[in-house]
């Protein structure tokens, strides 16, 4: 089973004067306990295919399976898939709806008619998870820290245990240590067998996470493939509006003054390949 996008478009107010193709031609594919990060420019549809794996719009040609089922306006099957593919929005604020945190988390469990009491215990695991106090589920969420806001608005989409988790740029706003704690809660997903969609402009982020990495340029599939082989096809031909990390652009500054270094990401082995170079040509 798997999450399958093949040869994709979208466009936007079709066959009006504002006619926009936001993306064309992308296929890629998702395994369970597979962390996939997708990364592009502002524009380069990222949004649109976050959207997209969840159902809340369908392709203007291609194809999106889930676990088999493919996605389409009025599926008889739709219901299921939205619950096999959890989709949390960028922005906090744009989620949340209910007056307290435990309507918030109640929402998904009633919507897909599982049993108060099983979902209870969904929601007191999950809350454990997130490192959350019981007492915060009589509490107005929008009253919450941008923190707080951000894990309950996971949280509500976990409650369910999707098969797959697709995110929007969630480390937005969040401090370096908030990030972090973040990151670590998808490894622990991605290790339990959810597959990890992660939607994000910040290639440097990601690199040290994902298993395969989507780099979208202008709506299109630009590379595709493990972070070291991507890496490779950026740093001969950037992306638009992509930033390598400091780390790969001096590796890569290196390597073309002639010095036999690893186009990496990690400043331990830059390093190493740098003392290996010194240490080789002083004997």
């Amino acid at each position: 089973m798997s999450l399958e996008v093949c040869s994709v478009s979208f466009i936007y107010h079709k066959d009006t004067p504002l006619e926009t193709k936001s993306l064309s031609d992308v296929s890629f594919r998702v395994e369970p306990g597979e962390w996939v990060a997708v990364v592009g420019h502002t524009g380069s549809g990222k949004t649109t295919l976050a959207q997209m794996l969840n159902g809340l719009i369908f392709p203007s040609s291609g194809e999106v399976i889930v676990d088999g089922l493919k996605l389409y306006p009025k599926a008889p099957h739709l219901k299921s898939v939205r619950r096999k593919v959890g989709l949390v929005f960028q922005y906090p604020e744009h989620q949340l709806f209910a007056e307290t945190v435990l309507e918030e988390l109640m929402y998904a469990p009633r919507n897909f008619a599982i049993p108060e009491d099983e979902a209870m215990e969904k929601i007191k695991r999950v809350l454990k998870a997130f490192e959350l106090d019981e007492g915060i589920l009589s509490k107005n969420p929008f009253e919450l820290s941008g923190g707080q806001k951000r894990k309950v608005a996971l949280a509500s989409i976990v409650v369910t245990e999707p098969h797959y988790l697709v995110l929007d740029e969630p480390t937005a706003g969040l401090d370096w240590k908030g990030q972090e704690a973040l990151l670590s809660m998808l490894r622990t997903f991605r290790d339990n067998g959810t597959g990890v969609i992660q939607i994000t402009h910040d290639i440097e982020m990601v690199l040290d996470h994902c298993d395969r990495l989507l780099v979208l340029e202008e709506g299109r599939r630009r590379s595709w493939g493990p972070p070291a082989h991507v890496v490779e096809e950026l740093a001969d031909r950037p992306a638009k509006g992509l930033v390598l990390p400091d780390v790969l652009e001096m590796a890569l500054r290196l390597r073309r003054a002639g010095l036999n270094v690893s186009l990496t990401w990690s400043e331990e082995r830059l390093i190493r390949d740098i003392e290996k170079e010194v240490s080789s040509c002083l004997s």
